[in-house]
C-alpha cells in the first residue's frame, strides 16, 4: 500500500492535446478510481481462490476552468499588398483573395456568444454588397438576419443603457429606444448593411461573421 500511495502522488492530469480548448463549459471530465485487493485478505492470505477479491470504486470531477483565448485574425496576402485599380473595388473574401480575410475565436460559441468586428480604412470605403456582380458576391440573407450592423462604430451598449428614459435616448444620436422590446430599453442604433463607410462595426455569431 505504501508503494501504491507513493505512485499515486506522481499521477498528473493533462488536457487532451487533440482537444486543447476543452473546458467545463463543454462537458464534464470525470476521473474513475478502482482498487481491488485481488483476493489477498485475512481470510485468504495467498489469494489463490477465485472470486474472493474485494473492490472499491470512486469517481470525482475535474473542473477545467475556461480561459479567454485571443481571437486569431488571418489577412489576405499578408506578404505582399493587395492591388486595386484606381476607382475600382475588391472583395477581401477567401474566394477572391486566398486565404482571405478571416477571424476565428475558439471559445466564442461556448455560451452562444458573439464576436464584434471593427474594420477601418483611412482613405477608401468599406461596405457589404447586397447585389451580386461579376466580381462581387453579396452578403447572404441569413447573415444579414444574424448580424447587428452599428450606425455609429464608437457607440457602446454601456453608453446607451445609461439613458434613463426614451427622451434622453432619442436625443443621443448613436442610440435608439426599443419601445417594443421587453423590457423597453435604449441600445446602440442598428442599420442595414450596404452603406459605404470608412469604419464598419458589426457583431454576431462567429460563423456568420466569417461568412460576411
Amino acid at each position: 500500500a505504501i508503494d501504491v500511495n507513493s505512485a499515486m502522488r506522481m499521477i498528473r492530469y493533462q488536457v487532451n492535446p487533440n482537444n486543447p480548448y476543452f473546458n467545463s463549459n463543454l462537458g464534464t471530465e470525470v476521473v474513475t478510481l478502482s482498487v481491488t485487493d485481488q483476493g489477498f485478505s485475512g481470510s485468504d492470505s495467498t489469494g489463490e481462490f477465485d472470486g474472493t477479491g474485494a473492490e472499491s470504486k470512486l469517481t470525482f470531477i475535474v473542473s477545467i476552468e475556461p480561459v479567454n483565448n485571443l481571437p486569431i485574425i488571418t489577412v489576405p496576402r499578408a506578404s505582399d499588398p493587395i492591388q486595386v485599380n484606381e476607382n475600382g473595388e475588391a472583395q477581401l473574401s477567401r474566394a477572391s483573395l486566398s486565404p482571405g480575410l478571416d477571424v476565428t475565436d475558439v471559445d466564442s460559441d461556448e455560451c452562444n456568444g458573439k464576436i464584434t468586428l471593427v474594420l477601418e480604412v483611412p482613405y477608401g470605403r468599406l461596405y457589404f454588397a447586397k447585389v451580386k456582380t461579376l466580381t462581387i458576391t453579396p452578403i447572404s440573407d441569413a447573415s444579414v438576419d444574424a448580424i447587428e450592423f452599428f450606425a455609429t462604430p464608437s457607440c457602446t451598449e454601456s453608453m446607451c443603457s445609461a439613458m434613463p428614459n426614451e427622451d434622453f435616448c432619442s436625443n443621443a444620436y448613436p442610440c435608439e429606444w426599443l419601445s417594443l422590446a421587453e423590457p423597453m430599453r435604449c441600445e446602440c442604433r442598428k442599420v442595414s448593411p450596404g452603406g459605404r463607410c470608412s469604419v464598419l462595426k458589426l457583431s454576431g455569431p462567429q460563423t456568420h461573421i466569417q461568412a460576411a
